[in-house]
């Protein structure tokens, strides 16, 4: 039988995993332009990027759109190749605007997921005993006000509230004759929030600002379940836990020029407030001399993303869009685990859109690509874990806007 290992040190890694998690696929036509939003012309969407912008609007509006994420991880150690199970996330935004007859107030709601993906191993890879699968899926509920606060300017405030779910398969380093020990995490979460945003239009020239809050996900009665050999199952025993889990709050400027009713140049620049990820702790409603509350500090510092995006009108239907992103990871220089490796990351983005009358429709693909980059897990019990990382994304999506 291997060592046993005290279970607080085996059972979390830093799942919360920066970047990683942190969508950008809210919206086809944001995405198809970088990732740019927060001083776009209005458009509902612009709930989530910035929600003075939709008290501009000069209608009311319905706006669905997907994504499908298709994650790839390569792990390198040595002559040792590790790549991720095929996976398969789909993120969406549903976004709709009351426009009154009169007044300078819109109502709007917002339903999206800017933060989710997993990333999932071979249950026999070298890691095995730090990660075999995660995953973590939040939806977004932001109800809004948005006010015209003048010609030029105006103001958007909208609350939210977070649900979501969290997974986590990983071994323990106990076995028989027939299997390896595992352990599997689960857990419901919700915590609430706001979104903020102030816009200013002026002829060819748009502005955006915001602020996003915290949103602090609490984890109330989570499932922690073990499959042990039978002598060790009063020393892993299936029982409950507690967490907070921390999505972080950021600040944000847009700058959006229009050099001609068909040319149009915006860039966002985000800074994201990742420190605020300091500490996990956790907490257990059994306990045994491996399975004890625990603290575990992180190295999170806060960190930034840019974008830049352009489009052009070809003519009353069809409408093309590009752009590209760079996203710095707020984790601490060679500091990676492969729950979800993050590192410093590149963006590439395109699309295409046609309009008739009233409706209008997006398509949009989008590519990532992290830096190739080395890290070593935090966590004691995985012995020094180490390798080189890098992960690719394919993210293709669809749009469509209804106007009324």
């Amino acid at each position: 039988m291997k060592k046993i290992f005290p279970l607080f040190l085996l059972l979390f890694p830093g799942w919360v995993q920066a970047g990683g998690f942190q969508l950008s696929s809210l919206s086809a036509e944001p995405d198809a332009m970088g990732g740019c939003g927060m001083a776009l012309p209005p458009g509902v969407c612009q709930v989530y990027y910035n929600p003075g912008a939709v008290s501009f609007l000069s209608r009311s509006h319905v706006n669905i759109g997907a994504s499908l994420i298709l994650p790839n991880t390569e792990f390198v150690q040595d002559q040792y190749i590790a790549r991720t199970v095929p996976q398969v996330f789909s993120p969406f935004g549903c976004y709709a605007n009351y426009k009154p007859k009169k007044g300078i107030w819109q109502a709007a709601l917002g339903i999206y997921t800017p933060f989710g993906s997993g990333t999932e191993w071979k249950d026999d890879w070298m890691g095995q005993y730090i990660i075999r699968q995660i995953e973590l899926r939040c939806v977004f509920v932001q109800p809004t006000l948005s006010l015209q606060l003048g010609k030029h300017l105006g103001f958007g405030l909208g609350g939210i509230y977070a649900t979501g779910s969290m997974l986590l398969r990983r071994a323990i380093p106990v076995q028989d004759i027939y299997a390896t020990g595992s352990a599997r995490l689960s857990g419901d979460a919700d915590g609430v929030g706001f979104n903020s945003g102030l816009y200013f239009q002026d002829g060819k020239l748009q502005l955006g600002l915001t602020y996003r809050s915290a949103v602090n996900m609490m984890l109330r009665k989570g499932k922690a379940e073990f499959q042990v050999p039978a002598s060790l199952s009063d020393t892993f025993p299936n029982t409950t836990f507690h967490t907070t889990l921390p999505l972080p709050a950021s600040a944000g400027v847009g700058l959006a020029w229009k050099f001609s009713d068909r040319f149009l140049l915006c860039a966002d620049f985000n800074y994201v407030f990742w420190s605020t990820y300091d500490t996990l702790r956790f907490q257990y409603d059994t306990h045994t001399t491996s399975l004890q509350d625990t603290r575990l500090a992180r190295l999170y510092k806060n960190s930034w993303n840019a974008h830049l995006g352009a489009s052009y009108t070809l003519n009353d239907t069809w409408k093309f869009m590009a752009g590209g992103s760079y996203d710095a990871s707020p984790a601490t220089a060679g500091y990676i685990s492969p729950d979800l490796p993050d590192a410093n990351r590149l963006g590439l983005s395109a699309g295409i859109g046609w309009q008739r009358q009233d409706v209008k429709v997006i398509f949009k693909v989008e590519y990532f690509s992290t830096l190739p980059a080395k890290g070593t897990t935090l966590q004691d019990a995985a012995d020094n874990f180490s390798g080189t990382y890098q992960t690719r994304v394919l993210v293709p999506g669809l749009g469509i806007d209804y106007a009324f």
